[in-house]
């Protein structure tokens, strides 16, 4: 057994530990959101240029902020129809890496591919160095030539609050 002493020395590692954990969560976190947001001001500048001799030029419009919105930008044909921009950036300079696009992100292109909305979902790279971009549109995002690969899942436990009230044991087995 663990004298007092012991016990609290494993009980200050232990929270110590932990406060480091979130600290450096917290960092990753900061840092995700820098080069996302170095991205989406690139995206912009391009995209008001490829624009600047239109009047939508002065409409294009960084919307990652507005959590109800599922895409980043707001941006616009040549001919003036809305198109609808997610960012995906990194400081990397190869496009080999994998990203990240959320359920919510990927049904939205879904459906101005069904629609025929104009999507692009904008590859940023190289941001340490001369940042890139790639451009994917939602004909090439779902026709077949990108891998879109399930990476998380919603688990929803029905029925398992009362049948923990009803049992001793917090196990939970198959009928």
């Amino acid at each position: 057994m663990f004298d007092n002493k012991q016990q609290t020395s494993s009980a200050l590692y232990l929270n110590s530990n932990k406060a480091s954990t979130r600290n450096m969560l917290a960092q990753q976190q900061e840092y995700r959101h820098h080069v996302g947001d170095t991205g989406e001001r690139y995206v912009l500048e391009m995209e008001r240029l490829k624009l600047k001799d239109t009047m939508y030029a002065n409409l294009v419009k960084d919307v990652s902020d507005d959590f109800s919105i599922k895409y980043d930008i707001i941006s616009y044909t040549l001919d003036g129809e809305e198109l609808f921009i997610e960012v995906k950036s990194t400081e990397n300079a190869s496009l080999d890496r994998a990203f990240i696009m959320s359920s919510n992100e990927l049904h939205f292109a879904w459906s101005c591919y069904q629609r025929g909305k104009p999507y692009e979902l904008h590859r940023v790279y190289d941001l340490k160095g001369e940042p890139k971009r790639l451009i994917i549109t939602a004909d090439v995002l779902f026709g077949g030539k990108v891998e879109l690969a399930p990476k998380d899942y919603y688990v929803r436990l029905e029925g398992f609050a009362q049948m923990q009230r009803h049992s001793s044991s917090n196990v939970a087995k198959s009928a």
